[in-house]
């Protein structure tokens, strides 16, 4: 049994080793969701005003015609991810006065991850640190 678990854990390594390594890969690639965190952490506290919500606010609110607000809203974001956004946001964001929040239909149905888009939880868990649930849940991948 020892022999067979040595040549198991053997065979199967050069597959487990690729597979962390496309996973490394995979989570540096840029993305929306690691460029607001990395802004946020340099430039937070120079925002006064945080624009949260939907795909509504992404793409109808533009912050470069306000006074230095920053937008963190995402497509498909709930009301759950805003909550924690503005509690990442106030924590980077010493001078925060103003937040902008959306609030429409499609809050209706996005009340909580699990009945949202499930594949988006994971981009708030790596770049973010959103950690309402495992990596190694079914959220985590």
């Amino acid at each position: 049994m020892k022999k067979f678990i040595l040549n198991f854990l053997i065979c199967i390594s050069p597959s487990l080793i690729i597979f962390l390594t496309l996973e490394v890969v995979a989570e540096s690639i840029p993305n929306s969701y690691r460029y607001k965190r990395e802004w946020i952490e340099c430039n937070g506290k120079g925002v006064s005003t945080i624009i949260l919500g939907n795909s509504h606010t992404f793409d109808g609110i533009q912050p470069l015609l306000m006074d230095s607000a920053f937008n963190l809203s995402n497509s498909a974001q709930g009301l759950e991810y805003d909550r924690y956004l503005l509690k990442f946001a106030y924590e980077k964001c010493t001078n925060l006065k103003t937040v902008i929040l959306s609030l429409d239909y499609m809050n209706l149905f996005m009340i909580s991850p699990e009945n949202a888009e499930d594949h988006r939880l994971v981009y708030y868990t790596i770049y973010l640190g959103y950690d309402k649930h495992s990596r190694f849940s079914k959220y985590g991948y």
